[in-house]
């Protein structure tokens, strides 16, 4: 089967979230998929809920460290395994709407760019008022447009037209490869999504952003981030 898109997932002491976020993957409309799960230490039944899911479909694939290294070190060894023509990053307390990998292939095949930058859903598990989430909600949006050559950095990092958050977007596999190459072998504990789009930036040519949304982003669960 040839790999359309590589599913990266950072594991690290998920378990009361991991089945819905294994759930809204193995779920995808599109086949053509594998799911990388990088198993960071976890200390709980995470690595028993990776090795279940994986004994059902095919398509998923665990790397396991023994020690703690980071969500950097995972998505870094993630994508250096990966095989598909396009890559997305999904945190393990979070989920991807069913048709994501589809429509994104879709967009990117009628008119392909080197980052393709989705809208995401804010789920608001923190308890926090409204106002706070459409915050959220306004700051991880696309900018709805297309960007070339040093612009896409810049839109980013000099005029803040968009965030650098890693997982509302799809990349080429070249670029996202190219820029993780280049991603230090180190616990990097925070600051993680700005070190490595930081990169990815640096390298991508293209951008493009769209409205529709297909990311969960389950706002105050999980600890993704060690």
């Amino acid at each position: 089967m040839d790999v359309k898109v590589s599913i990266i997932v950072p594991v690290y002491n998920d378990e009361e979230y991991l089945n819905n976020c294994l759930d809204s993957l193995v779920g995808q409309t599109l086949a053509e998929i594998e799911i990388i799960c990088v198993n960071d230490a976890s200390t709980d039944h995470s690595l028993e809920i990776l090795k279940k899911y994986a004994k059902r479909d095919e398509r998923i694939r665990i790397v396991s460290y023994n020690t703690n290294k980071s969500a950097s070190q995972a998505r870094k060894d993630g994508v250096l395994e990966s095989k598909g023509k396009y890559i997305l990053f999904v945190d393990s307390d979070d989920e991807l709407d069913c048709h994501a990998c589809h429509d994104l292939v879709s967009e990117m095949e009628k008119k392909p760019v080197d980052i393709l930058h989705f809208g995401s859903y804010i789920l608001n598990n923190a308890h926090k008022d409204q106002r706070s989430i459409e915050n959220i909600e306004n700051l991880v949006a696309p900018y709805q447009g297309s960007l070339y050559g040093e612009d896409v950095f810049n839109a980013c990092f000099v005029d803040r037209k968009y965030q650098f958050t890693l997982w509302n977007k799809m990349y080429s596999r070249e670029v996202c490869k190219r820029a993780f190459e280049n991603v230090e072998n180190a616990f990097l504990p925070k600051a993680q999504d700005l070190y490595a789009f930081f990169i990815i930036a640096y390298y991508a040519r293209s951008y493009r952003g769209i409205a529709d949304k297909y990311y969960r982003y389950n706002y105050g669960c999980g600890i993704t981030g060690q």
